[in-house]
């Protein structure tokens, strides 16, 4: 494929050779005589190849309407990350490809096109997608920008008493026990100033007067920056040795308008009744860091957020396979002393091989979520700048690990606290959204994990462009998968496509289902070899449009 085009469609003709000078047709000059000394040519000195001036040249010559702005692609083939030999690349753009016209020294100087090396060679290969804020679907007239990214998997969220978003992050997907690589950021202008290092696993951010309460991995202290130097350290420790040897860890925690502290802890085990701790919430002194059990019966309650009227609400997440394949995700209305049945009751389900002890009454939850969702991040919101969203209660839905269940979560959803109603607010997420935050303003802030950004969704009556592909393009492993994800045009197909399957297999029986499953994979080695192809991501576009209209045609092909 590198071989067969280089250069980008341009308006420019290939030109015929020049005619050949008077000087040319002349006689060579008569040899020196012998007692002649023969002149020679000084040396030129050779080129050094300039990638700035290349990169100049690449926009000069339209390289960049076929091959992408930094060789990563677009109709033509792809040089980033796979430039052939100077010598090869030379020929190939003498010789020309269609549409590629022949270039000429003249057209296009040696030199030049040492530029153009030097630069394709700085290029990096393509992978995922740069954060982009056009995947996420939301109501009409809410609006999605990027605040930050680059981040190592943001968590939590928290504003300063200055005004200042502070977010923490994880150093890692998961760092195993003992390693401190949680840091905390402060967020200016766009950029992540280091506020905090050598925190293990902060999953909750709060601030008490002068100091942020960290929830960290069997730990809950305060940290504040005494010597100006714009760094924090942890001044005090409230508690150091809450349970998180086991399956989870201490999560979220937030200030209550009676001036305690409210954490959630989560289960040792997956829903073990014999390990030891059970998930609880737990009241703590933000002065003395005593703490009692407020609340028990969860599995792992995430995040908590009051309401106006004081009333504390909590994300929990549900059992997993193979004890139970469908437990709900749940958001809970937490009342003192409550008992809210885990690990005896899933949801509405009793567990069976269990007999819950004399004396227990269950709470049930106050909405039941999608099985697997992982309801992490909470927010009450009583801000103005969303007049739908008042009074409600905001999920981030990180979403499953669990191939079979890929499609759950990845959403932002809203729980009505008065009747329980559920509704999805924002969709689309290509990461996973883990905390949310409402601004001083009323704007929405939330954290993507695996994305490294946060993101602010605010009132705007702008048209947002909104495009999705089917697969995670976190984990897209080929040229093709690249090209459809780095491609507005090309993910809003493959999404269209994903769901003329999905409306397809709603409609046939098992067997049916299974010829259009093996037709598929058939089909997607065809959509594949389009990588060989010299225009590629036409190639692509092409494939799928074809594949669209036979199925909308006939959904058994």
């Amino acid at each position: 494929m590198l071989l067969s085009l280089f250069l980008a469609c341009t308006d420019a003709e290939t030109t015929a050779p020049a005619a050949p000078s008077p000087r040319a047709l002349a006689p060579p000059p008569a040899e020196p005589l012998p007692e002649e000394t023969p002149p020679v040519a000084a040396p030129q000195p050779a080129h050094a190849p300039d990638a700035d001036a290349g990169s100049v040249a690449w926009s000069v010559h339209s390289c960049l309407a076929c091959h992408g702005e930094r060789g990563e692609g677009g109709v033509g083939p792809q040089f980033a990350g796979a430039v052939p030999d100077i010598e090869t690349m030379t020929a190939r753009i003498r010789a020309g490809a269609p549409p590629m016209p022949a270039f000429s020294e003249e057209m296009l100087p040696d030199t030049m096109i040492r530029d153009i090396h030097a630069w394709l060679l700085q290029q990096p290969r393509p992978g995922p997608p740069a954060p982009s804020p056009h995947t996420i679907s939301t109501h009409s007239g809410v609006d999605v920008e990027l605040v930050v990214s680059g981040l190592d998997h943001p968590i939590s969220l928290a504003w300063g008493a200055e005004g200042a978003l502070y977010v923490s992050t994880n150093g890692g997907l998961f760092p195993r026990a003992g390693q401190k690589v949680g840091k905390i950021w402060r967020i200016d202008s766009g950029r992540a100033v280091l506020f905090a290092v050598d925190i293990e696993r902060p999953l909750g951010m709060v601030w008490h007067d002068d100091a942020l309460i960290v929830s960290s991995r069997g730990r809950l202290s305060s940290w504040a920056d005494r010597d100006g130097d714009g760094r924090a350290e942890e001044i005090g420790v409230l508690i150091d040795d809450l349970p998180a040897a086991g399956l989870h860890q201490n999560n979220g925690v937030v200030l209550g308008p009676d001036g305690m502290l409210y954490l959630g802890i989560g289960t040792a085990t997956n829903a073990d009744p014999e390990a030891q701790p059970a998930g609880s919430i737990l009241q703590v002194d933000p002065v003395t860091g005593a703490a009692v059990v407020h609340a028990a019966g969860l599995r792992n309650p995430f995040d908590l957020a009051f309401t106006a009227d004081g009333a504390l609400y909590a994300t929990d997440n549900g059992v997993d396979p193979k004890l139970v394949e469908a437990a709900p995700e749940e958001l809970n209305h937490i009342e003192a002393g409550g008992f809210y049945g885990h690990p005896y009751v899933f949801g509405d389900t009793i567990r069976s091989d269990l007999t819950m002890p004399d004396g227990l009454i269950a709470i049930p939850p106050l909405a039941r979520l999608t099985p697997h969702a992982s309801a992490n991040g909470l927010l009450a919101y009583e801000g103005d700048a969303f007049p739908e969203l008042h009074g409600k209660l905001l999920i981030a839905e990180f979403g499953s690990y669990i191939t079979r269940f890929r499609r759950a979560g990845r959403q932002l959803t809203t729980v009505d606290p008065v009747d329980g109603s559920v509704d999805i607010w924002a969709s689309g997420f290509a990461g996973r959204p883990l905390d949310v935050l409402a601004g001083p303003s009323g704007d929405v802030y939330v954290t993507d994990f695996e994305q490294g950004t946060v993101w602010r969704f605010f009132p705007s009556d702008r048209k947002r462009m909104t495009f999705s592909p089917s697969f995670d393009c976190q984990r897209a492993t080929t040229a093709v998968e690249h090209a459809i994800c780095n491609d507005p045009q090309l993910a809003a197909l493959d999404g269209e496509l994903d769901a003329a399957y999905q409306e397809a297999r709603s409609i046939l029986n098992d067997d049916e289902k299974r010829v259009l499953r093996d037709e598929q994979r058939a089909w997607l080695k065809i959509r594949d070899a389009c990588e060989a192809d010299t225009w590629p991501v036409l190639c692509v576009k092409t494939t799928v449009i074809e594949r669209l209209e036979a199925l909308r045609n006939e959904p058994g092909i």
